[in-house]
């Protein structure tokens, strides 16, 4: 019922300010979790959940990714055409969406900027090209944006799916076993995502494979796409 895909993880780093902002909340949210865990461990507080959406916000705002993007669209072997990208969060008139839509669906324009105003309630067969600059690991969203992708339509044998993904800075051994542990966890979560796509790309292996030094480093060599 959906047309086949190829998936393409792109890893990018944070800047050296981006980097600083990403340790001091990564240590924050380790406190908050050890004090979490040291009251009732099921409830999440309303400071660790805001310190977790502003790390969210930074990752998928990372400045690297608009250069990553100019070299994906640059290294395209077809030329761009009924695309999505996803980026972070923002609002548009809904009369407005519409105009977008029509002028997607037609090929008058040959890509959209996304916002969560396009994870559900419209249906565009056409699109074939996705640029996720920014997800949730909320499965509902992210198996959403990729049906958006997958339908089928006269001409369309194949969907592209670009999936830029920050690679967590290195700190030199700084981290203590309790942040490392968080910090698995966090990266476990998005690696479900990833391997989800992968598992029914047609280059899943090799897409996955992308992540291995990661995966080798969080020792989550378990989690694959078979």
């Amino acid at each position: 019922m959906l047309c086949r895909y190829m998936y393409y993880p792109v890893l990018v780093d944070l800047s050296e300010e981006e980097a600083e902002q990403y340790w001091s909340l990564t240590l924050k949210i380790s406190r908050a979790m050890v004090m979490r865990d040291e009251a009732d461990g099921r409830k999440m507080p309303e400071e660790l959940k805001a310190l977790l959406m502003k790390r969210a916000r930074l990752l998928g705002s990372a400045k690297s990714k608009l250069p990553a993007l100019a070299n994906a669209l640059r290294s395209l072997t077809n030329p761009l055409s009924r695309a999505i990208v996803y980026c972070g969060d923002g609002r548009v008139e809904s009369e407005e969406r519409e105009e977008i839509l029509g002028l997607l669906r037609d090929g008058t324009i040959d890509a959209a900027v996304a916002i969560r105003c396009l994870d559900e309630g419209i249906d565009i067969p056409e699109v074939r090209m996705g640029f996720i600059l920014a997800s949730s690991t909320n499965p509902r969203q992210f198996i959403l944006r990729r049906g958006r992708l997958l339908r089928k339509a006269h001409g369309k044998s194949r969907a592209e799916i670009w999936d830029f993904i920050v690679r967590p800075p290195d700190f030199g051994g700084q981290m203590d076993d309790g942040a490392f542990n968080i910090e698995r966890r966090l990266f476990l979560r998005e690696l479900l995502r990833i391997v989800d796509f992968c598992r029914t790309a047609d280059n899943g292996d090799a897409a996955l494979n992308t992540l291995a030094e990661l995966r080798h480093h969080y020792n989550v060599m378990d989690v694959a796409a078979a």
